[in-house]
Order: structure tokens, then C-alpha cells, then sequence
């Protein structure tokens, strides 16, 4: 087995949020050119647990959150 190495820097950090709502469990991914999407469960009164996503990237941070399958219920 080979062994690498790794490097990364943060270029941008905020947070990720929807009113009167919750964003949970993110994970997120980048390409070399930092673009990338953070997907995520949206949670709260107003939605089901439901899985969304927002694009990012180094630049401009997250963008609109979109839904990419609404929780039962809904």
C-alpha cells in the first residue's frame, strides 16, 4: 500500500441555514477548481426530513438551497 499526502486551505466559511428551520448531517464535496455542492437534511416545521443541496464554491460561498426529494408527508 502507497501512502499520499494531503493539502487544502479554506478560501470561504459561513454558514448554511433555512428560516425557522434546521440543516443537518452536511456533507460536501470540491472539485480542483473549488466548485463543489454541499447536500444536507432540511428538517422543521415546515419540512419533513428532507434531502436538499446547495451548490458553492470558493468564491460567492453557498448559493439557494434546493430540494432534491421531499421527506414522507409532505
Amino acid at each position: 500500500m502507497s501512502s499520499g499526502s494531503l493539502s487544502a486551505s479554506i478560501a470561504n466559511q459561513g454558514y448554511v441555514s433555512v428560516n425557522q428551520n434546521s440543516v443537518v448531517f452536511p456533507s460536501i464535496g470540491v472539485n480542483t477548481s473549488g466548485e463543489g455542492v454541499m447536500t444536507f437534511t432540511l428538517v422543521g416545521g415546515n419540512y419533513f426530513p428532507s434531502a436538499a443541496y446547495t451548490p458553492i464554491d470558493a468564491v460567492n460561498g453557498a448559493g439557494e438551497v434546493h430540494i432534491a426529494g421531499p421527506g414522507a408527508g409532505q
